[in-house]
């Protein structure tokens, strides 16, 4: 049974060899096991995932794997030196640097492995929480704390497992197992984090009411026609999402795409920036997607003669090189149900997520246009991509809804748009290493490098 969580338990064939004995895991996918090739006994990892059988120590008679499965130990009897019994160690992926223990003349002699001695200075010493880079979180800006850990000689070091967080006074702000900040109310809390119950630090900060920046909101009370044109046949339709929200449906016929495109066109030169929330519930492998795109200069004039009912969007020539995207899921089929698409053009992005993702729940999609053309994603306020390319700013930019929904249910709820960027998120933490994230992935807060 493969130790990774994904690969499901099965029976592997090693094609040419019959299985000795399995000495046990080298890591979640790898395992030690010894053969028989032709009366040649063998010691040989093999891999689950690829199929590849690696050949470590022939003519092999006893083999130990450490507690730790950095190291094997091995007695060889080679036929050339009848009579003689050499004991080998090596680390597990390094067969290569083997050393023999010498005097050994047992076939079987007892091994106790010792555990790993520490240099004092390579254990933590001393942790801090970096404090905001504004010195104050605001009221609509979800903020991750970073921090730094450090070793008696000066030196940092990274944690053996993640650090608990708590808050002073979660009605100022709230703070959740990954050092993910929530702001509820003007107001002073203190932050505390620890890490393995003996090294703690803590950060008091403000919490300043927001600058609203908003220049427009759709919450869907009003209906579809008010702000958007709608496309598609059947045309999209309005329902309600978890707890009674309005949303848009993007409805579909399995074939073509359905959906709105904003009457509104806004100026990105300053940078220009949309969040909204998203459910998308599967229940088929093709034909249900969440589509919310920037496109810019998406008027009359490029659409030229397309009905608005069959077939798809013609965008092509100045609009495709004017579009960024955000979908879910990213492909059909299941590998779909676990990436979310980042595009900019014809650059594309593949993100992993969470399966879950398909089952409704709500999450908030945020599509950011930087002054620099750049466009960055984030899900649930935390940055996970941002473009390679550049969308030219020149024309003003419309939002596009879509991209299918037959037989399902997915959702766009609530949309807010801005001018410039928020600063409620940290897309610099897309500049260190690990820190990308998506929903349902392996989230913590980031220690810088």
């Amino acid at each position: 049974m493969p130790q990774d969580g994904r690969t499901p338990p099965g029976c592997f064939s090693l094609p040419g060899y019959l299985m000795w004995d399995a000495h046990g895991w080298v890591d979640d996918l790898r395992v030690l096991l010894s053969v028989d090739s032709a009366g040649n006994h063998l010691l040989v990892r093999y891999d689950l995932e690829t199929g590849a059988v690696k050949v470590l120590q022939r003519f092999i008679q006893q083999v130990w794997l450490s507690p730790d499965r950095r190291w094997v130990a091995v007695t060889v009897a080679r036929p050339r030196e009848e009579g003689q019994t050499r004991l080998l160690i090596h680390p597990t992926d390094d067969p290569g640097r083997a050393r023999e223990v010498v005097g050994v003349t047992s076939l079987n002699p007892e091994l106790v492995w010792l555990p790993q001695v520490r240099d004092a200075r390579t254990y933590l010493d001393t942790v801090r929480i970096l404090p905001p880079p504004r010195g104050a979180l605001r009221t609509d800006a979800s903020y991750l704390f970073r921090y730094r850990l450090r070793r008696a000689d000066g030196g940092e070091i990274t944690a053996s497992a993640p650090p608990a967080w708590s808050v002073s006074d979660t009605t100022v702000r709230t703070v959740d197992s990954l050092g993910l900040a929530r702001p509820r109310r003007p107001g002073k809390a203190t932050v505390y984090m620890n890490v393995g119950g003996w090294r703690q630090d803590s950060l008091p900060t403000a919490v300043v009411p927001a600058r609203d920046s908003f220049i427009f909101r759709e919450d869907w009370e009003g209906g579809i026609a008010a702000h958007w044109i709608p496309f598609g046949e059947p045309r999209p339709t309005l329902t309600s999402m978890a707890g009674g929200t309005p949303a848009f449906l993007n409805n579909g016929d399995g074939s073509y795409t359905s959906g709105a495109y904003s009457r509104a066109h806004w100026d990105a030169t300053d940078g220009l920036g949309l969040e909204v929330t998203g459910s998308v519930q599967l229940t088929r492998g093709q034909g249900q997607v969440l589509l919310v795109d920037w496109v810019g200069g998406l008027d009359s004039l490029h659409l030229g003669s397309w009905d608005h009912l069959g077939g798809y969007m013609p965008l092509r020539g100045v609009l495709e090189n004017r579009l960024c995207s955000a979908g879910y899921p990213a492909s059909e089929g299941p590998a779909g149900k676990v990436r979310f698409s980042h595009s900019v053009g014809p650059w594309n992005h593949p993100l992993p997520v969470d399966s879950s993702l398909s089952e409704g729940h709500p999450f908030r999609i945020r599509l950011q246009l930087f002054p620099d053309g750049r466009c960055g994603l984030a899900l649930d306020g935390r940055p996970v991509s941002i473009s390679e390319n550049v969308v030219p700013l020149d024309l003003p930019f419309a939002i596009r809804l879509g991209y299918a929904a037959y037989q399902g249910r997915v959702l766009h709820g609530p949309i807010e748009v801005w001018r410039r960027v928020r600063d409620d998120v940290q897309w610099e933490l897309l500049d260190v290493p690990d820190s990308t994230t998506a929903p349902g992935g392996a989230n913590r807060s980031p220690a810088l490098p």
